[in-house]
């Protein structure tokens, strides 16, 4: 198959489509399809992904060196993103927009995240902030081969100092990750 340099998907609430009869049978053609890209831009729109289950967990992103995640709705995207990470283990780069919680389990961590990743850069936005120390913890802990990990949070952000304050004290994984706050 040929290699994809570059796929920009976005998955959107498709109820009204009469064609997609099985769900899940067309994620998994949608993700076999782009499996061969090396860098994917994945946006989600639904309030419900449980049809993005299954067989997309069996289908190996293995050329994907950059994922832009970003997530549009209060979706249950948390075990759904870290299976995905599962699927790919020579990942790089890692970006998170809107990623509002995700289920974090010490004792499956993703091959990428050990082995791989070297840059993550993870926006944070004004609700929730604890939930996504939480997940910045993990991934700098995790994170044993990373350079980069880029924290954008937003100018509203009343708790600032405090949030950067914490951030400084999370521990890291890599001895030459250096943490940016922007």
């Amino acid at each position: 198959m040929p290699y994809l340099e570059e796929t920009h998907i976005r998955i959107h609430h498709a109820e009204s489509i009469p064609f997609l009869v099985d769900k899940e049978v067309s994620a998994g053609r949608l993700f076999t399809a782009i499996s061969s890209s090396k860098s994917l831009y994945l946006a989600i729109d639904l309030p419900d992904m449980v049809f993005l289950t299954g067989t997309i967990f069996h289908i190996p992103f293995e050329t994907l060196n950059y994922l832009k995640y970003r997530s549009c709705e209060d979706n249950r995207e948390g075990s759904w993103l870290l299976k995905f990470l599962h699927c790919t283990p020579n990942l790089k780069k890692l970006t998170l927009v809107k990623v509002k919680r995700m289920t974090l389990t010490p004792d499956q961590v993703p091959l990428c995240l050990l082995c791989s990743i070297e840059e993550i850069k993870i926006t944070f936005y004004m609700t929730k902030i604890a939930e996504q120390l939480r997940v910045a913890s993990y991934l700098l802990k995790h994170g044993l081969h990373l350079q980069k990990f880029i924290v954008n949070l937003p100018v509203e952000q009343t708790d600032q100092s405090r949030v950067i304050e914490e951030l400084l004290c999370l521990g890291r994984g890599s001895d030459k990750c250096q943490l940016s706050i922007v």
